[in-house]
């Protein structure tokens, strides 16, 4: 039974041959999150290095669209834990959670805020009308661009820090507020009474 637990494989980093894709959830398990999160982190910082590695003038391809192509474990994982969290939130689940919010906001900010996978985009964006994009592919480069700019590229050291720790917090205190409105939520009871048919809250009525 040791051999077999040892020998067991991370659900996430194999293919789902399951009806349109869908996750197997019998097979995973809790700790398969945080363990596909950090090689989907890992991977992801790779495929990112790699766009910066080359040598050739930026294009659309060898930039935008190989961002657009990488990160696909991360997405993969992420997009069941927050989905399940959201609704089948259990204590063990939002622990999940608030163990992965950390790394994936960390790991936001070293992609927005990597001076030399910007200098490719911002190449790229600065000439973007003579590059005879397509109206979608205009609208994917505008969009990373924005995301640079909006998590602080332009700022120096000092305020690039600043701006970590306010995603830090922003992204603990959204969790927490989500855990609060569920609790709230879930403790929330409706009882019909006698008193003219009409529902009361359950602690009103206590009171």
């Amino acid at each position: 039974m040791g051999t077999a637990a040892c020998n067991r494989t991370n659900p996430f980093f194999s293919e789902w041959d399951t009806p349109y894709g869908i996750p197997p959830f019998e097979k995973i398990q809790e700790k398969d999150y945080i363990e596909a999160i950090e090689a989907g982190i890992h991977r992801q910082e790779a495929e990112i290095d790699a766009i910066i590695a080359k040598d050739d003038k930026p294009t659309f391809e060898n930039t935008i669209a190989a961002y657009e192509r990488s990160g696909a474990l991360l997405d993969k994982v992420t997009g069941v834990l927050f989905n399940l969290s959201e609704s089948d939130a259990t204590p063990a689940m939002q622990a999940v959670v608030e163990e992965a919010l950390p790394m994936l906001t960390e790991h936001n900010d070293n992609i927005f805020m990597n001076p030399y996978f910007f200098s490719r985009v911002r190449e790229l964006y600065d000439t973007r009308s003579s590059l005879g994009l397509t109206a979608e592919q205009n609208a994917v480069l505008e969009k990373l661009y924005r995301s640079f700019v909006n998590n602080g590229i332009a700022l120096d050291a000092a305020g690039q820090e600043r701006m970590r720790e306010i995603n830090r917090s922003l992204a603990s205190l959204e969790q927490k507020f989500g855990n609060n409105v569920l609790s709230e939520t879930n403790s929330f009871r409706l009882v019909l009474t006698d008193n003219g048919g009409e529902f009361a809250d359950e602690a009103a009525i206590a009171a």
